[in-house]
């Protein structure tokens, strides 16, 4: 499904990851937690699910 996808796409921007509340990050306060890994997760497919242009 994503094939295409992987290939023209090297790098995902954080900057339009909505709503990231202090549950997104771990204890050190920079790295994501559990939960923020999930979040990056779905973030991700879904900016690989938009066309090309839109991402």
């Amino acid at each position: 499904m994503f094939e295409r996808a992987i290939r023209q796409v090297s790098w995902v921007s954080s900057t339009g990851l909505p709503d990231t509340r202090r549950e997104f990050f771990a204890r050190d306060g920079f790295h994501p937690s559990p939960a923020g890994h999930q979040r990056w997760a779905r973030y991700v497919i879904e900016m690989l699910s938009r066309e090309p242009g839109k991402r």
